[in-house]
């Protein structure tokens, strides 16, 4: 079953350094245009636990 997850669920795996944990026990997920903006906006604001975040995840569609 495909997923879609939003900034909370994110966060707080990535505040733990256990993205990987997600995606093992979840299969795949999906992750909406706007909670990648939000996401990659914590990167610039300097919320270090968000760093190597996209290892984590498949590339965007073009269309979103």
């Amino acid at each position: 079953m495909n997923r879609v997850v939003n900034s909370t669920v994110l966060s707080n795996f990535a505040a733990v350094g256990r993205l990987d944990v997600l995606r093992d026990t979840a299969g795949p997920l999906f992750v909406p245009v706007e909670v990648y903006d939000e996401i990659m906006d914590g990167q610039i604001a300097g919320y270090a636990f968000y760093e190597g975040f996209e290892q984590h995840i498949a590339p965007l569609a073009q269309d979103g």
